[in-house]
């Protein structure tokens, strides 16, 4: 099976003009590769290195220059570049955001015509979600409906009463085997869902939403179908470790799911 980079990089023209979000130190369109790239990320590149000095696990070197620090506002109004670039490329991102439509909304909106939205997305059976319920559409469609810019106390809760490991890692290989271990005990996640509930206003990172690839696919043909987006799956692909690959596009045909 192809590497994820290889996986990832045939989704989009290497010529083309790219949008990448939130890639720290392990952008699937670096510059450095010859990319024509813009990149959104929650701090500036001097932020990033500081922020990650100390973590083994981020080569600081590789962080590339931000043109655009996220600062509340959707991906579409921070760049103001309607309908120029050829992918926007999201890796391990949309299971961060609030509002997924809106996420959704706004890189349709950055899109070329025929451009495409690359995602690598986490698969709950392969990382620390494997304890979590599958997200429904019923609650994106909720989290769209009030606009959210905030994770609500309920998702601050799961993220913490049900984050595990296998054999200490937080993402494993889909061959593993055993029997996954909580991280946090059930009091912590008590006192995460009361700092939430007492301060609505205040972002804290969590995955808001956890997906396996048929049910992300689903998920996509839904909202698709109800017109909310205007996206359709164009091509996915699995991936041995904890993610699966999936590019969305206008002409694309979908997963030929009926919802």
């Amino acid at each position: 099976m192809p590497d994820r980079w290889e996986v990832l990089r045939a989704m989009f023209p290497v010529s083309g003009n790219v949008l990448e979000v939130g890639p720290l130190a392990r952008g699937v369109a670096p510059r450095r590769d010859g990319y024509a790239v813009t990149i959104v990320d929650h701090s500036d590149a001097a932020g990033l290195r500081a922020k990650y000095l100390e973590d083994s696990n981020v080569d600081t070197s590789l962080i590339e220059d931000v043109d655009y620090v996220w600062d509340g506002r959707t991906i579409d109004e921070l760049s103001d570049r309607p309908g120029s670039f050829d992918a926007v490329i999201a890796s391990h991102v949309i299971e961060h955001v609030p509002d997924m439509v809106g996420f959704l909304q706004a890189c349709e909106r950055l899109l070329a015509p025929t451009g495409a939205l690359v995602l690598a997305v986490p698969d709950h059976r392969r990382c620390f979600d494997v304890t979590r319920p599958l997200s429904s559409v019923g609650s994106i469609l909720q989290a769209h409906v009030e606009g959210r810019t905030t994770h609500p106390a309920g998702t601050a809760y799961d993220n913490i009463a049900f984050k595990a490991t296998l054999d200490g890692a937080i993402g494993w290989h889909k061959d593993a085997r055993g029997r996954p271990a909580p991280i946090h005990s059930f009091a912590e996640a008590h006192v995460a869902f009361e700092v939430a509930r007492d301060h609505p206003d205040r972002y804290v990172d969590y995955h808001a939403w956890v997906f396996c690839p048929s049910s992300f696919r689903l998920a996509i043909q839904e909202l698709y179908t109800m017109g909310l987006i205007g996206l359709r799956e164009r091509t996915t692909a699995p991936g041995d470790g904890n993610e699966f690959y999936v590019a969305l596009a206008r002409d694309g045909a979908g997963p030929g799911l009926t919802p």
